[in-house]
């Protein structure tokens, strides 16, 4: 949970926020709020211990002995281990097997298949873990979708006497888009040698060529996705994964209507190590 004084602190400034001369939906911004808190405080935490071990490196003396293994830091009562300069590069491809509505989860019968690029850059180990900052690239994404039939309003529901665009703004229709996701992290897990369990979290935006996911929702949207997946490293540097990820897409209210979509996906993943 955010300390209490944070969430003081954010609401207050949810409460005097304006956007372009309106104001925005304060319930669902403090919604926003009280889920975005508790990551940026583990951001603030992630951050604040890579400068403190980059300044406790820094500050030993000048005839100190060479450091041969991985500098150290204690932390509570667990050492973490800064790690050299690894990045791993990705891709990814991945399709669901379900899309509900975000807001009342209901079945929108529609899909959403994307391609992904991950940028992954090591921070450190702790109890085990490696934990790593990750920057994502979604240059395909391809989305199906149609409102539940409770959904449609009446002077819709008849092809020929509705107005065309408002029609296939509620029935199927298809959109492609692309995303990125800068505010992104990852722990992987050791389970053997050769075996380790990802936890990931990538969040973001996307835009597409039509409104996602029905009605007057909006053609961009904020995105987060929390996955987890089976790694198994086949070379040194070679990496295969299959996982499964929950892929929120929602516009935060700031269009008409926000019914937003949760997609679960399945995907692969291939990737490369590579030291700077």
């Amino acid at each position: 949970m955010p300390h209490p004084l944070v969430a003081l602190v954010v609401r207050h400034v949810v409460n005097r926020w304006t956007v372009n001369r309106w104001t925005v939906n304060r319930w669902t911004v403090r919604r926003w709020a009280d889920h975005l808190t508790p990551l940026v405080i583990a951001l603030a935490c992630v951050a604040s211990t890579g400068a403190s071990a980059a300044h406790a490196q820094s500050a030993g003396p000048l005839d100190a002995p060479a450091v041969t293994t991985a500098p150290r830091d204690r932390v509570g009562g667990s050492v973490v281990h800064r790690l050299p300069p690894v990045n791993t590069y990705s891709i990814w491809v991945g399709g669901s097997v379900g899309t509900y509505s975000a807001n009342a989860n209901e079945n929108l019968h529609g899909s959403l298949r994307m391609i992904g690029l991950q940028w992954t850059h090591d921070l450190f180990v702790w109890n085990g873990a490696r934990f790593s900052w990750v920057t994502e690239i979604l240059p395909l994404m391809l989305a199906r979708s149609e409102a539940p039939s409770n959904r449609v309003p009446l002077w819709l529901r008849d092809a020929q006497a509705a107005d065309p665009v408002l029609y296939a703004r509620y029935h199927e229709h298809d959109a492609t888009g692309f995303g990125i996701s800068p505010l992104s992290a990852q722990a992987e897990l050791p389970m053997s040698a050769r075996w380790s369990a990802v936890v990931q979290v990538t969040s973001g935006v996307a835009w597409f060529t039509n409104v996602v996911p029905y009605g007057r929702a909006t053609q961009g949207n904020f995105t987060v996705s929390p996955g987890v997946s089976v790694q198994w490293d086949a070379t040194s540097s070679s990496r295969l994964a299959l996982g499964y990820t929950m892929h929120h897409l929602s516009n935060a209210s700031l269009g008409t209507t926000n019914p937003g979509m949760n997609s679960h996906i399945f995907y692969t993943r291939l990737s490369s190590r590579r030291a700077r």
